[in-house]
């Protein structure tokens, strides 16, 4: 099994590396879109193979000070305590708690599915332009 989880490690790094490559070919795209639908369209990554293949070590591991981590209000922030990650929960970012914060160069959506029940894309995308930057990558980890 750690094989497997190996594996899927990797092609995650490759994708997001494939992704920030892409990106500096098609540099001038970010000039013509509002950096909410840049963001969604061309700084994202999706990337769901079932469950129990090691998503959220996958963000535990790759995360920093310089990382936002989204979780749906259902999951135990708590899995993150010993960790430099930034992370909040859904109803947070309802009720502006991005608003005035720093920019991240990656963001997390743990388990989006979930997420995404209580946030819109566009809405959660919007909230998100407010903390990123037309380099900043975000990463969704689940269905």
């Amino acid at each position: 099994m750690n094989s497997i989880i190996n594996k899927f490690y990797v092609l995650l790094d490759d994708l997001i590396l494939l992704n920030v490559m892409r990106r500096e070919i098609i540099n001038e795209i970010k000039e013509q879109l509002p950096l909410n639908d840049y963001l969604k369209q061309f700084c994202t990554i999706r990337c769901d193979i079932g469950r129990q293949i090691g998503k959220t070590s996958y963000i535990k591991l790759h995360s920093d000070e310089n990382s936002l981590v989204i979780v749906c209000d259902l999951q135990p922030v708590g899995c993150f305590e010993h960790s430099n990650t930034n992370v909040v929960t859904v109803t947070q970012i309802k009720n502006g708690y991005l608003r005035g914060k720093r920019l991240y160069t990656k963001i997390f959506i743990d388990e989006p599915s979930y997420v995404f029940k209580d946030i819109s894309v566009d809405v959660l995308y919007k909230e998100l332009a407010a903390v990123s930057s037309s380099d900043t990558t975000i990463i969704q980890l689940g269905a």
